[in-house]
C-alpha cells in the first residue's frame, strides 16, 4: 500500500486529535481514520467505493457551503448535521462489511467509517472541517487517478 496523505486535525465534536490516512495499491484505495481517544479504523474500497464516496464528498462540501450562505443570509436553518449519504462495501480481503457516511453541517464534513465482522463491530465518527474535507477529497481522487493509469 502506498501513502497519499496523512490529514491531521481537530475532531469539531470531541475535540481530540484526529488523523485521516489515505493510500493505494493497484486494485484498492485504503481509508484510515484514527482518534487519539477513539481508536483506529481503517477501510479498504475498491476503485467504485472510492467513486461513491468521492461523489458524496463532493455534494455534501457543496451544501455545506450553501448551508453557510443560508446562515449569512440570516434565514432559518436546520441546525447540526442536515444530510448524509452512505456508501456500502465490502472488504477485498476479509469480506466484512463496511461503511462510509458522510454529512454536511453549516461549517463542517461529518465521516463515519465502520466495519461489521461476526466478532465486532467499530465505528468511528468525526467531523472536520471543510479544508479537510477537500484535501481528503483531493486525495481519494488522487489515488483513484493513479490507479487508472
Amino acid at each position: 500500500m502506498r501513502e497519499i496523505a496523512t490529514l491531521s486535525f481537530i475532531d469539531i465534536e470531541s475535540n481530540d486529535d484526529a488523523w485521516l490516512f489515505v493510500g493505494y495499491d493497484k486494485e484498492t484505495v485504503s481509508l484510515g481514520l484514527s482518534l487519539r481517544r477513539n481508536g483506529d479504523i481503517d477501510v479498504t474500497l475498491n476503485k467504485e467505493s472510492a467513486a461513491e464516496l468521492i461523489k458524496a464528498l463532493v455534494q455534501a462540501t457543496a451544501n455545506s457551503r450553501a448551508a453557510d450562505r443560508l446562515l449569512l443570509s440570516k434565514r432559518k436553518s436546520k441546525t447540526g448535521v442536515e444530510d448524509s449519504i452512505t456508501i456500502r462495501f465490502k472488504d477485498i480481503d476479509s469480506g466484512n462489511n463496511q461503511c462510509a457516511v458522510v454529512r454536511h453541517g453549516a461549517n463542517h464534513i461529518g465521516l463515519c467509517l465502520s466495519i461489521n465482522s461476526d466478532i465486532d463491530s467499530t465505528e468511528i465518527p468525526v467531523l472536520m472541517p471543510r479544508n479537510i474535507a477537500k484535501e481528503l477529497l483531493e486525495s481519494l481522487k488522487q489515488a483513484v487517478d493513479i490507479m487508472n493509469s
